[in-house]
């Protein structure tokens, strides 16, 4: 059975229960359920992907989007900041929806309190991303 991932929106362990969100989780059928206290994201197994989001919502109350363990596998092996410093932190955010604007990112950010060269930001590479599939 699929393995999904649900990051809950502005959700933490101290304006949720764990333990309450996991058995949420099971009593709306899914599997295999686990949270992660750090984050108060959810991971779990369901037979089909259709609308996970709308139903972990239902659940938790929170903004919720789904990912497939699958998918975001693919998006650490695709690594699209691969060419950063091995010292410098990452952030992701997941949109519901592929964004309508091209994304551009910026190679040269070395971390440092001020941005890269007036050149090197007139023309920042386009950011090569997967596509998301709850698959």
């Amino acid at each position: 059975m699929p393995r999904y991932v649900a990051f809950l929106r502005a959700v933490s362990p101290m304006n949720a229960s764990m333990p309450q969100l996991r058995r949420a989780f099971e009593r709306a059928g899914f599997t295999n359920v686990k949270t992660v206290l750090s984050s108060g994201n959810v991971v779990f197994d369901a037979r089909s992907a259709a609308g996970l989001e709308r139903k972990a919502e239902a659940v938790s109350r929170f903004l919720t989007i789904v990912r497939s363990v699958g998918y975001l596998r693919r998006l650490l092996a695709a690594d699209p900041y691969g060419h950063q410093p091995s010292t410098a932190k990452r952030v992701v955010t997941f949109l519901r929806r592929r964004p309508t604007a091209k994304l551009r990112c910026r190679s040269s950010w070395t971390g440092r309190a001020s941005w890269p060269s007036k050149a090197a930001r007139s023309s920042p590479p386009t950011c090569r991303v997967p596509a998301a599939r709850n698959s």
